[in-house]
């Protein structure tokens, strides 16, 4: 499946919402699909996707990077004022795209009602956090059910700096799945 992921920004720029799209993506190329970028920085690169440069949003540029996707997932851009005009334009094509699934992916919310309601987006919309969808809700009037939480995930071993070796060793022994794990400096032969 080919999933687009749009953000003002993508990898080496530095922030919050710019890790978990990395991350996401690179989930998704490793089940297999089809990932493409689509941001405004021209150093973009996430490893194993397709970065689509979209500097202005335009609507012309927007639906060319688009072509063949099944899903295309803003983040943050319907929920942020930073670019009113792209997410206009975003919300324009998730009403002429009827075949494609939008999803608005909620990290922060900083937009009026009036705002995202003029917006008027097709889309099936996912916060990261509970008190972010309770954020969500209660500026767009939407119901709790209408927003679903899906947490932000790390990459564990990435995060705590292991091995490729010793990755593989914690997950074939399910060590992070532990209540409590202590790491004590040791050599580790195999």
């Amino acid at each position: 499946m080919r999933i687009a992921h749009v953000h003002y920004a993508a990898p080496p720029a530095v922030g919050g919402v710019e890790r978990v799209l990395a991350q996401q993506a690179q989930v998704m190329v490793k089940h297999g699909h089809e990932v493409v970028i689509v941001c405004a920085n021209k150093e973009a690169k996430v490893k194993g996707a397709t970065v689509e440069l979209a500097p202005t949003f335009y609507i012309k540029r927007l639906r060319s990077a688009f072509t063949g996707c099944q899903k295309i997932i803003v983040h943050n851009m319907f929920t942020m004022p930073f670019n009113p005009e792209a997410s206009a334009t975003l919300a324009e094509l998730s009403r002429e795209m009827k075949d494609v699934e939008w999803i608005n992916w909620v990290h922060d919310v900083d937009v009026t009602r009036e705002a995202f309601d003029a917006l008027q987006i097709k889309a099936s919309h996912v916060a990261v956090s509970e008190v972010r969808r309770d954020e969500f809700c209660a500026m767009s009037g939407l119901k709790k059910t209408q927003c679903k939480i899906v947490p932000n995930g790390i990459d564990v071993a990435a995060t705590m700096g292991l091995s490729p070796h010793v990755a593989t060793f914690a997950l074939k022994h399910r060590i992070l799945d532990r209540d409590l794990v202590l790491f004590h400096p040791a050599r580790i032969v195999a």
